[in-house]
């Protein structure tokens, strides 16, 4: 299970972690735009990683900053998106990133964070249509190249056609890369294609503080695999859900994704991760319908 964090003010946002802590999911996503957009400056995001990453008691992190091209808090176009991602990687607060493929700083954020020694998972969001076949391949293949460790995009679908174009393009993308792949048509047109279930395999860095696990180095003790300990593979199910907002300037009825759709300030199914025993070496597709 993923649960994003949305909130607007450091004290919300460790509050927030209570709950989660509690329910013990396999990872938090950590929708960095929000604590942004109330206010805080680049040290008190900082302050409220290191905060958050000591109230969610190891569980691994994901650290999303959305932009408003893609149904975030802040348009961040330029380079103080790549900024405070250094901040946040330099700080050890992250064990993934999100990294939208279409931002001018998106090849640097990558190279920081493999710097940094923490995967990237690539996203594209777009909420005004589903593009052709050929133009999502294109996409997905891009992320590729740009050597994310995971690969995401969500549409908006018109009609029926449009999901198949995007399961199409999915099998045919699925054929040539081995990085796992996340892809979803939004809305009710697109139920289909998050009523699937795709089996990851990921390596350890998703794993969390237990037995077989070992500190890792500069992660403020959080744990890390110990390379002898076995674990399955990782699997997830993606569903939608809208945003209680909607996403900035399109109105109520649009839908906001980030890695993971719902949570605590949204309504939606969860998403099941199974933590897996070395970093991403591929992703198997397998239908089904729990």
């Amino acid at each position: 299970m993923i649960v994003p964090l949305t909130a607007r003010t450091p004290a919300e946002l460790v509050a927030q972690a209570a709950p989660v802590v509690a329910a013990r999911p396999d990872l938090v996503e950590w929708r960095v735009d929000h604590l942004l957009a109330g206010g805080s400056d680049l040290a008190a995001v900082v302050e409220a990683g290191r905060a958050l990453v000591a109230a969610l008691d190891g569980l691994p992190l994901l650290a999303t900053i959305r932009t408003g091209a893609e149904g975030g808090e802040l348009p961040m176009p330029g380079e103080e998106y790549l900024v405070v991602y250094r901040a946040l990687l330099e700080a050890g607060i992250a064990d993934l990133v999100d990294v939208e493929l279409r931002h001018a700083t998106a090849a640097r954020v990558i190279a920081a964070a493999h710097d940094a020694g923490v995967p990237v998972v690539a996203s594209n969001h777009d909420f005004d249509g589903t593009p052709d076949r050929e133009e999502i391949e294109r996409r997905l293949l891009a992320m590729a190249e740009q050597g994310a460790d995971v690969l995401k995009i969500a549409v908006m679908p018109r009609s029926p056609e449009d999901v198949l174009t995007l399961l199409s393009a999915t099998l045919a993308v699925r054929r040539r890369v081995d990085q796992p792949l996340i892809t979803m048509a939004m809305a009710g047109t697109g139920v289909v294609s998050r009523a699937r279930r795709w089996r990851l395999r990921l390596r350890g860095d998703l794993r969390h503080r237990g037995s077989g696990l070992r500190p890792r180095p500069g992660r403020g003790g959080r744990a890390a695999p110990d390379p002898g300990a076995g674990a399955p593979g990782l699997s997830c199910t993606h569903t939608t859900a809208r945003h209680p907002r909607g996403v900035p300037g399109r109105g109520g009825s649009a839908h906001s994704h980030s890695m993971v759709p719902g949570g605590l300030l949204v309504t939606s199914s969860t998403t099941r991760f199974t933590s897996g025993t070395s970093l991403v070496i591929r992703v198997e597709i397998t239908e089904s319908t729990s």
